[in-house]
């Protein structure tokens, strides 16, 4: 595993850390990856995006948290759909969209690239860090279950 490999599974392995076996970290398998690299070399996806979600890729394929945070497997063509607006659409999880456009990965929703400008990140590593931020906060917020 490289670096940004294994830091990607240290974020998503501290997202999970209080049900890791509900939440499937898994990578995905050597044909689904080369589609996916295929796919991605066509369209013209940059090089180091494209490097950035095969890292994800190969840790973690098709993972999703809750509602706040998901991706798409690597096999899913809707990744591409917005490729003619130079777009990956990377994952729809109840209203909130991750895709990565303008040299940046976001957050958003469909009418909105990004809810704010604290929403855009410049690499994906930086997006799963400003996730698992919020995560926390939107977790420590929520009432302890147990009191009642």
């Amino acid at each position: 595993m490289n670096p940004a490999q294994q830091t990607i599974k240290a974020l998503l392995e501290a997202i999970v850390a209080k049900q890791p076996e509900y939440y499937s970290i898994r990578p995905a398998s050597t044909l689904a990856l080369a589609t996916f690299e295929l796919r991605a070399s066509n369209q013209g996806v940059p090089p180091e995006v494209l490097q950035q979600l095969l890292d994800l890729y190969q840790v973690a394929n098709a993972f999703s948290y809750e509602d706040c945070l998901g991706f798409f497997s690597c096999e899913d063509e809707l990744i591409f759909e917005w490729w003619p607006r130079k777009e990956l659409w990377l994952s729809l999880s109840h209203c909130d969209v991750i895709r990565w456009s303008a040299g940046k990965f976001c957050v958003g929703d469909a009418s909105n690239v990004s809810y704010s400008s604290t929403d855009e990140y410049e690499t994906l590593i930086d997006l799963l860090i400003g996730c698992s931020k919020y995560i926390k906060e939107m977790e420590a917020a929520e009432p302890d279950d147990d009191i009642f």
